[in-house]
């Protein structure tokens, strides 16, 4: 029943949460612990994935701050000394990482209460600290780039710059340059992007990190993927009304060639046609 799965649960977050705080305070070098603190972690962070996973029971379940706390800490502790693991526990690792995003994104999908949880819990810093640490690897951070696009897809414009101020769109644009190939990759961050340019300082950071360049090479590259292309108008008509050096960095990169062969391509699509034309008007006017 729903009630004993949320018994089992708090219960389950609970033991985590000493384990967790106890693997923080080890010893490093005394591996037997850290194997036993990982395997301990794996066994929990799996219960709960099982749990959230169950469609039932996840309208049932009753979501608390310690319960996202604990699954962004867990992930935090996979990152921590975990090339200098014994094989044993580095596959536990592997496993907390895996269901720990799993939750992340099943969690990240919900409505705008359990976004901003995940936001003031560690969510986002997790997942974070992740990219910046393992960059050779596309399909983490591809996933990592859609579970910030959906959190960014939040009301509380407070919680987004936070997540601003605290590097969301430094590590998204560095994904975009190290897989820009890559369409899931593309596609999650100019949706992040998007959502996150709601600030003079979003629009400054994506100036000096060159995110104006990683956009319009994601527009350029993707054109077919409709996505891409009218979160990447939005993003570019955003940092067009942020002055005249701004416009001139974006038309450097090619963008009015390639914004206005995007509108012709998407006559049919608002998003694409009102921010489209809102830069090309924006950069005639220099």
């Amino acid at each position: 029943t729903a009630e004993i799965s949320q018994n089992i649960m708090d219960t389950v977050v609970s033991v985590m949460d000493v384990i967790i705080a106890a693997w923080l305070s080890s010893d490093k070098s005394n591996k037997e612990r850290q194997h036993t603190m990982a395997r301990l972690t794996r066994k929990g962070i799996v219960v709960i994935s099982k749990l959230l996973e169950n469609s039932s029971l996840n309208k049932q379940l009753i979501l608390r701050d310690e319960h996202v706390r604990v699954t962004s800490d867990a992930i935090k502790m996979t990152q921590m000394n975990s090339s200098n693991n014994e094989s044993s526990t580095s596959s536990s690792l592997v496993i907390i990482l895996e269901k720990g995003f799993s939750i992340l994104e099943m969690l990240s999908q919900k409505n705008n209460g359990t976004k901003g949880m995940l936001v003031r819990n560690g969510g986002t810093e997790a997942i974070m600290n992740v990219m910046a640490k393992n960059s050779n690897d596309a399909a983490l951070q591809g996933k990592a780039c859609a579970i910030l696009s959906h959190l960014c897809n939040i009301d509380d414009l407070s919680l987004k710059q936070s997540m601003v101020s605290n590097g969301a769109i430094d590590v998204t644009i560095r994904a975009m340059f190290e897989y820009k190939h890559d369409q899931y990759t593309q596609r999650g961050a100019c949706a992040a992007l998007a959502r996150l340019c709601i600030s003079d300082e979003a629009r400054q950071i994506m100036v000096v990190n060159s995110g104006i360049l990683a956009t319009v090479q994601a527009m350029n590259k993707f054109q077919d993927c409709k996505e891409i292309q009218a979160d990447g108008c939005f993003v570019l008509a955003f940092l067009a009304e942020g002055g005249l050096e701004v416009k001139y960095a974006i038309e450097s990169t090619g963008a009015l060639n390639i914004i206005s062969k995007v509108v012709k391509r998407y006559p049919n699509d608002d998003d694409v046609q009102l921010n489209g034309t809102c830069v090309i008007s924006l950069l005639s006017d220099m």
